[in-house]
């Protein structure tokens, strides 16, 4: 029991373990082409909270028009003309999951190609610098770290980032 115990301390702190570390939300934002994914994403949250407006826009309006002439209005019109409002209120609410979906879709198109490049970079960095470990210090998985090597640096190089 006692060689078993001895051994697996023996490997725990094994010399050639190399640990770096980055913070990929830094890297992140020093690379152009997310400023380029930034403003795609920015412009395709505007055209559909613009189109969110018309539409909230003509539902307050026909709500309104329906409100002054309710009165005067045969009881046929005035179920016609609720039906339509409700209607306009439903394709509002299905308006706003289906922009959402298409926001996050957006998001994950413009993202995942840059964090392909990014997790190529850390791979061949580590590959070259023999390192056994390379951390994520912005994912808050990291509970504690000292020393190590902050690869930031190797990785803006790989990635050709100034």
């Amino acid at each position: 029991m006692l060689c078993v115990v001895s051994f697996g301390s023996a490997s725990a702190q094994n010399p050639t373990q190399k640990i770096g570390h980055l913070d990929t939300q830094k890297l992140l934002t020093l690379m152009p082409e997310a400023k380029v994914a930034d403003q795609k994403l920015k412009d395709h949250y505007k055209e559909l909270e613009d189109e969110l407006k018309t539409m909230q826009i003509e539902y307050q309006s026909k709500l309104e028009d329906y409100q002054k002439k309710a009165p005067l209005l045969s009881d046929a019109i005035k179920m016609a003309k609720e039906k339509e409002i409700r209607d306009l209120g439903n394709r509002i609410q299905e308006f706003e999951g289906t922009a959402q979906d298409s926001y996050m879709e957006m998001s994950q198109k413009v993202q995942q190609p840059l964090l392909d490049s990014i997790q190529k970079a850390i791979s061949e960095v580590a590959k070259e610098g023999s390192f056994t470990y390379i951390l994520d210090t912005s994912a808050g998985n990291v509970l504690y770290f000292e020393g190590g090597i902050d690869v930031l640096p190797l990785v803006k190089k790989k990635l050709n980032i100034p």
